[in-house]
């Protein structure tokens, strides 16, 4: 750790707290009073853009742009605190490797084969056809309309099956199926009573491709979330909110979901994501959510982060959060 116990957040960022406690306009992603200062932790934080408490080294970084992992600009972080390079720590860890590029879709992904595409289409079409997981679904706040557009189904029973040479495994529990161009390219299950986290399951040969609740419109916004729960459950609060206020610019958002913290970075994309007129990266409120967020905010300069006011998207439908307004406050 390095000791900053003698510099005074307030002093860096150029602020008289009234007390111990400030708050203001974040310098970096304005708000009125987003930004808040703790002088008694020496600790600063911006409820949209950079959510609990950090010290008076991350503030001169994210400022300047510096990246702390990278020594010679951790010096001239340290050097605008006046805190001399020797005071740094030895490293006693392997440094993480670097987030790995966006790439182009490969044609290995057995999706790309019509013996996949036809096993896929049976599959779906079956697990459709079993009305089992409707209320579930419907009571995460997802509208009947866009089950139904999805084809979201069931599946009973577990099973294994081959799709033309892969050998595919069909869990228990609710089918997500990700259709576009024509084509399937990954169905996913929301398992159910998982006791170990990995609520999530794809089946094997599927693609890598971003799941759509709404189509884009051309400079619209897209709203990138996690799960495919998270982006229907959105889209849902706002077909609810145009039926009652007839507010047709609702139309023009577009809930969109990576199906994970770290799938869906392809080239075609972020090229795709880089067209709209804003990129509202509204990942989990916690770590992995803020790590996976900053991969695509640093790609996309039409993004800005949307932080969730409770643990997911997902989660602020259900609770009955005011959604339009939440989503209005990304531009105050």
């Amino acid at each position: 750790m390095i000791d900053q116990s003698h510099i005074e957040i307030a002093s860096v960022v150029g602020v008289q707290p009234r007390g111990h406690w400030y708050e203001g306009p974040c310098p970096f992603c304005g708000g009125k009073d987003r930004f808040y200062i703790n002088a008694n932790k020496n600790a600063w934080g911006c409820r949209q853009c950079t959510p609990g408490y950090s010290d008076p080294l991350a503030f001169v970084a994210k400022r300047e742009g510096y990246d702390l992992n990278h020594a010679g600009e951790m010096k001239l972080a340290l050097a605008q605190l006046n805190i001399e390079p020797e005071a740094l720590p030895q490293r006693t860890t392997t440094p993480k490797p670097p987030e790995r590029a966006a790439t182009d879709m490969s044609t290995e992904y057995a999706c790309y084969m019509p013996s996949w595409q036809a096993g896929a289409r049976a599959f779906v079409d079956d697990s459709y056809a079993d009305y089992s997981a409707r209320e579930y679904v419907t009571g995460r706040g997802i509208e009947l309309e866009l089950i139904r557009k999805h084809h979201i189904g069931f599946n009973r029973c577990a099973y294994s099956d081959k799709w033309g040479e892969t050998e595919v495994y069909l869990k228990r529990g609710v089918v997500i199926p990700t259709y576009h161009h024509n084509q399937f390219w990954r169905i996913r299950f929301r398992l159910m009573n998982v006791t170990d986290g990995k609520k999530y399951k794809q089946i094997a040969g599927g693609g890598n491709s971003l799941f759509y609740a709404r189509p884009l419109v051309a400079g619209g916004v897209v709203v990138l979330v996690e799960g495919e729960f998270d982006a229907l459950a959105l889209a849902s609060a706002l077909i609810r909110a145009q039926e009652k206020t007839g507010n047709t610019k609702l139309e023009r958002i577009a809930p969109v979901a990576t199906c994970g913290t770290t799938q869906s970075r392809v080239m075609r994309h972020v090229v795709a994501l880089s067209t709209q007129k804003h990129v509202l990266v509204a990942f989990d409120a916690e770590d992995a959510g803020e790590t996976a967020s900053r991969w695509w905010l640093e790609r996309l300069k039409n993004s800005r982060r949307l932080v969730p006011t409770e643990h997911d998207v997902n989660d602020m439908v259900t609770s009955g959060r005011d959604m339009v307004a939440w989503l209005r406050g990304a531009f105050s």
